[in-house]
Formats: C-alpha cells, sequence, structure tokens
C-alpha cells in the first residue's frame, strides 16, 4: 500500500470513565476541548453532568440535537464560554476585554 492509498482512520478519544475534576479537567480541556466528556455521551442520547458548579448538559442524538437546534432554542441557555466564543468569532480579540468587564 502506497502512501497515498492508505487508509485515513478517524481521531479516537478515550473518554474517562469517572468524571475529571480540578486541574486534571482543565488540563484536558486545553489539550483538546472534548477529552474531558464522559464516556456516557458515547452510549447516551442525553447526559447531564456538573463541572465546577454548573450543569453541563451533552446532547448527542440527531434527533434531539435538531429539536434543541430548531425547535427548542429559546428554551435552552448557551453558557458563558459559549457566548464568548460565538462573540470572539464575530468580533475577534475586541471580545476579551468585554468578557473580562462584564460583572
Amino acid at each position: 500500500m502506497t502512501a497515498s492509498s492508505q487508509a485515513v482512520l478517524p481521531v479516537r478519544i478515550e473518554l474517562p470513565e469517572q468524571p475529571l475534576t480540578g486541574v486534571r479537567w482543565l488540563r484536558a480541556l486545553v489539550a483538546n476541548p472534548m477529552e474531558p466528556w464522559p464516556a456516557a455521551v458515547d452510549k447516551e442520547p442525553l447526559v447531564v453532568s456538573r463541572i465546577m458548579g454548573r450543569q453541563i448538559t451533552y446532547v448527542m442524538s440527531p434527533d434531539l440535537i435538531r429539536e434543541v437546534l430548531q425547535n427548542q432554542g429559546e428554551a435552552f441557555e448557551k453558557g458563558e464560554f459559549a457566548r464568548i466564543k460565538a462573540m470572539k468569532a464575530t468580533f475577534g480579540h475586541r471580545t476579551r476585554a468585554y468578557a473580562a468587564s462584564r460583572p
């Protein structure tokens, strides 16, 4: 098999069986934002966990994702992280100063 004809395999992330906490969670998040996800996201359509005192909901089923995004979007609040990330994509580097100045 030549280099150009080798099969391309998707990257596989080994998700932790037990939730990561503290520095381990933060280190995994910085390395790859999907790395600290609980292993249950591979098996369950909806997984709820708590990280640093906040509830995180992982919606994994295509049907549930569609329901959340298309039909129930207003009922689901985006977290601060998601809002800042969206603002950075829209407004660039100025977002950091805005986020830091928010109460």
